[in-house]
C-alpha cells in the first residue's frame, strides 16, 4: 500500500509538470512569437516513434526542455518537439504556425485540445503532413513556406507535437504569427529570394553567352556554377513551389543537391581553371579535386540512404575551400595577373559570408538571421565581382588572341582535316548501319506476312466448321452467333494489324455519334447468351440514346465492366445480378453498372483504376488487374468521365458520363 501511494504521488507530480508546460500565447500587440523558447524535445534515433509513443513520452516526462531552435546538423534520426498553445481571445486576429526551414523533407504536425488539464492521448490528435518531399496539394495552404492555419479549438489550450525527419540539415524553428505578419513575411520572402534567384539566373545566362561567344572555359564554368546556385537556392527557399507546384516534391531534393554538391564541384573546377593549379599549385590542385569529387558524391547520392553522410563529408572537406581560393587569388594578384585584385576581393567577400553558414550547417553556430542570410548577401557581391574579373580576363585573352591569330589559323586547318577524316569514317559507319536496318525491316515484314497466313488459315477452318454445326442444329443458334461474331472480330483485328504494318494505317479512334442504347441492348443480349446463369437487367430512359464516343472503345469499356461485375458479384438466392442503367440529360449520357459484392475494397478509386491493381474481393477469380485501367483510359480518350460511386459498402457501382453533343458540366 505505501508503494502504491508513492507511485501515485510520483505520477501526479509528473502529470502536473506536463500539464503545466509553458504555453505559447500571442499577445494582442505582437505579430510574431517564437515558439522555440517554450518547447520540449525528444530524440527518435530510429525514426520509429508514432504519435501514441510521443504522447506517452510527454505524459511520462521523457521530453526535455529546449531553449532555442533545434540544430542537429546532418543526422538520420528524427526529432519530436512538443509545446502548448494558449486559448485565443475571440477578437484576436487569425493565427498561423510558421515552420522553418522550408527544405525539411517530412514534417508531421499533430494538434489536439487539452481536456480538463489532462494531456491528450495519441488517438485525439489531428494529423497534418508537410515537407518538401510531399505533394504541395496536401498542405492546407500551398505556400512557398510551411504554414499551418490555426482554426480549431481556439477557446481551449492545445497540445502540439511536430515530428521532423530530413536528409538535409536538421534545423527546426517554429513561430506563431498573425495573418498580417505572415503575408508580409511571404511577400518579403518571395521578393528577396526570388530576386536573388533571378539575378543569379541572369548573370548565369550572361556568362554562358559570353563563354559561347568568346570560347572561354572559365566563363562557362562560372555560368554553370551560377545556374546551380540559383537552382539550389530555389529549392532551399521554396521558390520552386511557385514554378512546379504539382511536382516539386519529386524535384526539390535534386534542386538542393544541385545547389550544394553541383555548386561545390563547379566552384572547385573554376578555381582550378582560374589559377592554373595543375602547374603552379599542385597541393591546392589535389585538394580541389577532392572537393569536386565530394560534391559529385553528394549529387549522385541524392535521395539515397548515403546522402546525409555524403553531404556532411562534403561540408567538412569544403570548409577550407574559401581560404584556399583566397590564397590563390592573393598569389595571382602578387604575380601581376589580369583581374587578380578583383578575384582577391571577391573571395575575401565569400570567405566572410560562407564561414558562418558552414558552421551553422555543422551545428557549431546557432541558426539566426546572420547565419541564415550571410551566404546570400556575400554571394550577391561575389557574383558581381567575379563577373567583372572574368570580363577583365576576357579582354586580356582577346589581346593575346590577336597576336596568335596566324598560329590559330594553322591549327584550325589541321583540326578541320582531322574532323573531315572522322566525318568520313562516321558516314561509312552510318551507311553500314542503315543497310543493316533495311535488312532487318525486310526480315520483319516477311515474318509478319508468314504469321498472318498461318494465323488466318485456322480461323477460316473454325468459321467453316461453325457453319456446318449451325446447319446441323447441334448447338444453340444464339451461342453460335456470338462465337461467329467473336471470330470475325478477331480476324478483323488481325487484318487491322496487317494493314498497319503494310500501309501505315492505324485504327480510327475519332469520336463521333454512337447509339449507346442500341449498343447496350446488343451487348446485353450477347452477355445473356454467354452467361445465362448471371441475371442482368437493363434500364434506359428511351429507345435511342446518342453520345459522342467511339464504337470500338465503348465496346471495350462495356465488355470489361460487365465481365468484372459477373466475376465479383455475390451469388445468393435473392441476388439481383447485374443492373445496367442508361439515361440521357440535356448535355450528357450517363451509364451506371452496379452489382452486389461481399465487401467493397478499401483502396481509393484512383488506386483501383491503376494498372495491375485488383480489388480486395476477387477471391479465386483470375485476372491481370488491367480491366479498370483500360476502362478509364478508353473513357478519357472519348473525353468522358468515370468514377466509383461511394455509398453502400455492399454494392460496387461504376458511373460513366459521355458528352451528348455539348460540353459536360
Amino acid at each position: 500500500m505505501p508503494r502504491m501511494l508513492l507511485a501515485s504521488v510520483l505520477l501526479l507530480v509528473v502529470s502536473f509538470g506536463v500539464m503545466h508546460a509553458a504555453a505559447a500565447p500571442l499577445e494582442p500587440a505582437d505579430t510574431r512569437r517564437e515558439v522555440s523558447g517554450d518547447w520540449h524535445f525528444l530524440d527518435d534515433p530510429n525514426g520509429e516513434l508514432t504519435i501514441r509513443d510521443a504522447a506517452l513520452a510527454w505524459r511520462t516526462g521523457r521530453f526535455e526542455a529546449r531553449d532555442g531552435s533545434i540544430n542537429r546538423g546532418y543526422t538520420d534520426s528524427a526529432s519530436w518537439v512538443a509545446f502548448e498553445l494558449a486559448p485565443v481571445p475571440a477578437d484576436a486576429p487569425r493565427q498561423y504556425l510558421l515552420i522553418e526551414p522550408v527544405y525539411l523533407d517530412r514534417v508531421d504536425l499533430y494538434i489536439a485540445p487539452v481536456v480538463d488539464g489532462s494531456p491528450p492521448d495519441g488517438q485525439a490528435f489531428q494529423a497534418y503532413r508537410y515537407g518538401d518531399a510531399r505533394p504541395l496539394d496536401e498542405r492546407l495552404l500551398p505556400q512557398t513556406r510551411i504554414v499551418h492555419p490555426l482554426t480549431q479549438d481556439l477557446d481551449r489550450t492545445r497540445q502540439v507535437f511536430i515530428r521532423v525527419e530530413t536528409r538535409s540539415t536538421h534545423t527546426v524553428d517554429v513561430a506563431l504569427v498573425t495573418e498580417a505578419a505572415l503575408q508580409g513575411a511571404l511577400q518579403w520572402s518571395v521578393l528577396l529570394h526570388g530576386g536573388f534567384v533571378a539575378i543569379a539566373l541572369a548573370l548565369a545566362l550572361i556568362n554562358v553567352l559570353l563563354a559561347i561567344r568568346l570560347r572561354q572555359g572559365p566563363l562557362a564554368i562560372y555560368g554553370a556554377y551560377l545556374l546551380a546556385l540559383a537552382i539550389g537556392y530555389a529549392g532551399i527557399e521554396g521558390i520552386g513551389n511557385l514554378v512546379f507546384p504539382h511536382s516539386i516534391h519529386r524535384l526539390n531534393d535534386w534542386f538542393v543537391s544541385i545547389g550544394t554538391g553541383g555548386s561545390f564541384a563547379l566552384v572547385a573546377w573554376l578555381v582550378m581553371a582560374l589559377f592554373d593549379t595543375s602547374r603552379r599549385h599542385r597541393w591546392a590542385h589535389y585538394y580541389l579535386i577532392i572537393v569536386a569529387l565530394a560534391g559529385l558524391g553528394a549529387l549522385v547520392t541524392t535521395g539515397g540512404p548515403l546522402y546525409s553522410q555524403s553531404a556532411e563529408l562534403l561540408f567538412a572537406v569544403s570548409l577550407p575551400l574559401v581560404f584556399v581560393a583566397m590564397y590563390l587569388a592573393w598569389a595571382s594578384y602578387r604575380a601581376g595577373e589580369p583581374a587578380g585584385r578583383i578575384f582577391l576581393l571577391a573571395f575575401c567577400v565569400s570567405t566572410v559570408g560562407a564561414t558562418a553558414p558552414f558552421l551553422r550547417i555543422l551545428g557549431i553556430l546557432p541558426s539566426n538571421p546572420f547565419t541564415l542570410h550571410a551566404l546570400q548577401v556575400s554571394s550577391f557581391f561575389h557574383m558581381i565581382l567575379m563577373t567583372m574579373g572574368l570580363s577583365e580576363r576576357v579582354l586580356d585573352a582577346e589581346e593575346r588572341a590577336k597576336r596568335a591569330l596566324q598560329g590559330a589559323e594553322q591549327r584550325a586547318v589541321s583540326l578541320a582535316g582531322k574532323m573531315t577524316q572522322r566525318l568520313e569514317a562516321s558516314n561509312e559507319a552510318l551507311t553500314q548501319t542503315l543497310e543493316r536496318e533495311r535488312q532487318l525491316r525486310l526480315d520483319q515484314q516477311r515474318f509478319i506476312e508468314s504469321l498472318s497466313h498461318d494465323y488466318r488459315t485456322p480461323l477460316a477452318v473454325l468459321n467453316t466448321n461453325l457453319d456446318i454445326i449451325r446447319s446441323e442444329g447441334g448447338v444453340g443458334s444464339g451461342r453460335l452467333a456470338v462465337m461467329g461474331q467473336a471470330i470475325r472480330r478477331l480476324r478483323s483485328l488481325f487484318d487491322d494489324a496487317l494493314r498497319s504494318r503494310r500501309f501505315g494505317w492505324v485504327p480510327d479512334d475519332e469520336n463521333r455519334r454512337v447509339d449507346v442504347g442500341e449498343m447496350l441492348e446488343l451487348m446485353v443480349d450477347e452477355f445473356r447468351v454467354l452467361h445465362p446463369e448471371c441475371p442482368l437487367s437493363l434500364e434506359t430512359s428511351k429507345a435511342s440514346i446518342e453520345a459522342l464516343g467511339n464504337d470500338r472503345l465503348l465496346r471495350v469499356v462495356l465488355f470489361n465492366l460487365l465481365d468484372n461485375a459477373r466475376k465479383y458479384r455475390v451469388r445468393a438466392p435473392d441476388d439481383r445480378g447485374i443492373e445496367v442503367c442508361c439515361h440521357m440529360s440535356d448535355h450528357s449520357v450517363s451509364i451506371a453498372i452496379r452489382n452486389a459484392v461481399e465487401k467493397k475494397s478499401d483502396a481509393p478509386a484512383d488506386a483501383l483504376m491503376a494498372p495491375f491493381v485488383r480489388g480486395g474481393s476477387e477471391g479465386d477469380e483470375s485476372g491481370t488487374g488491367m480491366g479498370l485501367f483500360l476502362v478509364r483510359s478508353a473513357v478519357e480518350q472519348m473525353n468522358g468521365r468515370i468514377w466509383l460511386v461511394d455509398g453502400d459498402p455492399s454494392v460496387f457501382e461504376v458511373l460513366i458520363e459521355l458528352s451528348g453533343g455539348a460540353p459536360i458540366k
